[in-house]
């Protein structure tokens, strides 16, 4: 276990030179640079985890970001972001598979609204360490360009749920999002920042060596 800390230290100075180089020819953005913003609700759905936000009840705001990781040409596979920020927390989920192993590994895919999505990294609770994964419902698009995304005027939905770790799913929540008109159709997504590590889920934290993997390369990429 004393390797972990070491690894991730080591690897977020790794992501950080990286990102400088990147940062080089994309200023604005590193990675996901092109975006569309959604907005909608989660509404939670009663369940018994022991975690303060998964137990929860009621309707929360949400804002979203769809975005392609590498910014690849669009009709090539991409590994797909989803950003939320459901009231003062934020969470990064990304494709990866959903069973033990592969929920660990980012996996690209052409399409842009089916996942599954997960956190990959997982947060610390009061249970012990805790996985989130998002998965598409209900009938919709196919969509595979951003500006496809832009110009869907219906409502999309995924189902939340958790894992520790290796264990089963558990929904515990329902998303619904559709394209904002905060920000003008076909321009980036906004300029909105999302930090998981600074702002998680309500009873869960960040462990230490995912501050050491990820802060280094996230404070190249907002650096203005």
């Amino acid at each position: 276990m004393k390797l972990l800390p070491l690894a991730a230290r080591a690897g977020g100075q790794a992501f950080k030179s990286v990102f400088a180089v990147l940062k080089l020819f994309r200023p604005d953005r590193p990675i996901h640079r092109s975006g569309v913003v959604l907005q909608g609700t989660l509404v939670h759905t009663r369940v018994f985890s022991g975690e303060d936000w998964m137990d929860s009840n009621g309707t929360e705001e949400v804002t979203a970001r769809i975005s392609r990781s590498v910014g690849l040409p669009e009709s090539m596979p991409d590994v797909v972001g989803l950003a939320l920020r459901v009231g003062d927390a934020d969470i990064l989920l990304s494709t990866t598979g959903y069973s033990f192993p592969t929920r660990f590994l980012l996996r690209p895919r052409r399409t842009l609204l089916d996942g599954p999505f997960t956190s990959i990294m997982p947060f610390r609770g009061a249970g012990g360490p805790v996985l989130i994964a998002a998965r598409r419902e209900g009938p919709g698009p196919e969509v595979t360009r951003l500006s496809q995304l832009r110009n869907f005027t219906g409502e999309l939905q995924w189902g939340l749920h958790y894992s520790r770790l290796r264990g089963p799913w558990t929904r515990f929540a329902t998303v619904r999002l559709s394209v904002s008109d905060a920000h003008e159709r076909g321009t980036r997504g906004g300029d909105i920042r999302f930090d998981p590590v600074g702002r998680p889920p309500a009873g869960l934290e960040t462990y230490d060596w995912t501050r050491s993997l990820r802060i280094p390369s996230y404070a190249v990429a907002q650096k203005s």
